[in-house]
């Protein structure tokens, strides 16, 4: 669910979207329509398998490795305004709810 005007609070885990990555941050504060979200620790839980291939290798399991993902209070903190739509976004990547980590081997 995209992050908007009307469910935003201070606490929740959000995920900012990049190309192919998911970065997780939890929003710390709110002033007017300004959302500030702090970046979380993601800790990786299982390995990635490489295998020859490509220009340095295939991760084979991308989208089966774990991570442990906690808030971060001495995280980056980034302000957030809606667009006219009231969803907000980072540099045209959308924000939703929920914390979720996504880094992409094989991009």
């Amino acid at each position: 669910m995209i992050l908007t005007k009307d469910n935003v609070e201070v606490g929740v885990g959000v995920t900012l979207h990049g190309w192919s990555d998911c970065v997780p941050y939890t929003i710390v504060r709110i002033s007017g329509q300004r959302v500030y979200i702090q970046k979380d620790t993601a800790t990786r839980l299982t390995e990635p398998i490489i295998i020859p291939g490509g220009f340095a290798g295939v991760c084979v399991n991308n989208a089966d490795i774990k991570y442990d993902i906690t808030p971060n209070p001495d995280g980056r903190i980034m302000c957030l305004y809606p667009k006219k739509t009231g969803a907000y976004y980072y540099q045209n990547k959308p924000v939703t709810i929920g914390r979720n980590y996504f880094y992409d081997y094989n991009f």
